[in-house]
């Protein structure tokens, strides 16, 4: 007995990496996104992304990171006149998510 109507007229393979971004609900979800708005509230200067990898070593996940937080105004990515390159900064927004997480991370680590 055949429970389908219909026969498949192809098949979609999904690696389990773009699985996972599938599922993600939020940026926060992604890899490294947290550590990257908290680094970036206690950072004096703009790093550039170079400088992110601490972070994550993957540098095309990092910069899919960093542009999804962009893309959710989080972050602004600045391209550099002198070099093939970009620097990260906080938005206004961002700074507002960052101190969140910071007092969440604080509360966390917090014995009652």
């Amino acid at each position: 007995m055949n429970l389908f109507k219909y026969k498949p007229i192809f098949n979609i393979f999904i690696s389990d990496s773009s699985l996972n971004m599938l599922q993600l609900k939020t940026v926060l979800d992604m890899s490294g996104a947290v550590s990257i708005i908290t680094h970036l509230l206690e950072c004096d200067t703009e790093p550039y992304i170079s400088d992110l990898h601490f972070i994550n070593d993957n540098h095309k996940l990092l910069v899919s990171t960093l542009e999804r937080l962009q893309d959710d105004g989080i972050i602004i990515l600045k391209e550099q006149k002198v070099r093939r390159s970009r620097k990260v900064s906080l938005t206004e927004k961002g700074k507002c998510v960052a101190e969140l997480l910071k007092q969440a991370e604080e509360l966390i680590n917090t014995k009652i």
